[in-house]
């Protein structure tokens, strides 16, 4: 995919433990499509797009590129949802601007 005709969202996640989100969300996600990750960084690319997940001082930072409006919200709602899940005894969920 050519990341510079996307349609684009980014939120960034202030968490104690923002490896262990980037480790769960990819480690998951492994078993369905093409992900490449180490505790600092991610890339998960998807059928309708892709995200990279990336620790920027401590703070986790999300990034979704898709082709189309519609597809960048599926994608956006797949990650939020499993995000949340994930990092709910932390308490914290992703705020997309």
């Amino acid at each position: 995919m050519d990341l510079q005709i996307m349609n684009k969202a980014t939120a960034y996640v202030a968490s104690e433990k923002p490896e262990s989100y980037i480790m769960k969300l990819a480690r998951h996600f492994a078993h369905k499509i093409d992900v490449q990750y180490t505790e600092q960084a991610a890339v998960m690319t998807f059928s309708i797009g892709v995200c990279e997940m990336i620790i920027e001082k401590g703070v986790l930072r999300i990034a979704c590129a898709s082709p189309s409006l519609d597809e960048l919200k599926e994608l956006m709602d797949v990650i939020k949802s499993h995000f949340d899940r994930f990092a709910s005894k932390e308490g914290v969920t992703i705020v997309w601007p």
